[in-house]
């Protein structure tokens, strides 16, 4: 190996210690930000849970329901509609899978936005809302 070799090597060691602490030195500089941004995330999801909590033994319209199912629907909080056409009543869940059902108007599940349903929330023992019926009157 000649003298050039080594101060090749050199020169990329000095890059690669200098770019580690550049990478060091912002991801300390932007963590204060990334926590900030995470605990306003996290308030935001309570407000969300909150407003859903406050409809608890309420009349709500299916445009409101529709809302609702569109808000949680990556599986969160089980969305449950009970229907009743003349004399007969049937319910389905929604899930991620089926939610495009609740608004085709040729599918059974069609949830109609001028209806109005009486919402009824579950929560866990830990206090989170872990499923919403939603009965339509």
């Amino acid at each position: 190996m000649t003298i050039q070799d080594f101060i090749k090597i050199g020169v990329g060691i000095i890059l690669v210690v200098t770019l580690v602490g550049i990478s060091i030195g912002i991801y300390h500089k932007s963590k204060p930000m990334i926590d900030k941004g995470t605990g306003q995330f996290e308030a935001m999801a309570n407000i969300e849970e909150n407003e859903l909590k406050s409809q608890n033994n309420k009349t709500v319209s299916g445009q409101y329901v529709i809302d609702t199912i569109k808000k949680w629907q990556d599986g969160e909080i089980t969305a449950t509609i009970s229907y009743t056409t003349g004399e007969q009543t049937s319910a389905i869940t929604v899930e991620t899978s089926n939610v495009a059902n609740a608004f085709d108007r040729s599918d059974k599940g069609y949830i109609n936005p001028s209806k109005t349903f009486s919402c009824t929330v579950t929560t866990n023992k830990n206090g989170v809302v872990s499923s919403v019926l939603f009965d339509q009157k």
